[in-house]
């Protein structure tokens, strides 16, 4: 029973935490709003196998990195500015990244960036050329920071 008397119920889902993907779009829709919210299946990047929508993605993501090469390098420039940048134009492109698509970019660049250090680590000490063993996005990565 509700301390505010037998009138009101209950709701659960209320007390339910809700994950950042749930929160994100689950706002209400002003009927009256002619833009569309995308729905979490739109979003990029949220799937454990990429799509090619998330391959052409990562290709423009690396383009648009690779242009602002030069200010990544500057070491007075805030990074979180220019991964907000890239991920506005992401958008622009019709990519959905959602809430804080800046630091998804940042979080994907750092993986692929690891993943390409690993296997350049493992090129140096092991001199194994196997070519399935080559990384996805290599190339664009290789011209970012080979």
């Amino acid at each position: 029973m509700c301390p505010l008397g037998s009138q009101h119920e209950h709701n659960d889902s209320e007390n339910q935490p809700q994950n950042d993907f749930q929160s994100m779009w689950s706002m209400p829709h002003n009927e009256n709003d002619s833009t569309i919210q995308p729905s979490i299946n739109d979003m990029i990047w949220t799937k454990k196998k990429p799509s090619e929508m998330d391959n052409e993605a990562t290709h423009l993501m690396l383009s648009l990195r690779e242009e602002k090469s030069t200010y990544f390098d500057d070491k007075r420039t805030r990074k979180l500015k220019l991964w907000n940048d890239i991920a506005k134009e992401l958008e622009e492109n019709n990519f959905h990244l959602g809430n804080k698509g800046g630091e998804r970019c940042r979080q994907k660049f750092a993986n692929l960036q690891k993943t390409y250090l690993s296997y350049m680590q493992h090129q140096t000490t092991t001199g194994s050329e196997r070519i399935d063993d080559i990384p996805p996005f290599f190339d664009e990565l290789h011209s970012i920071l080979g």
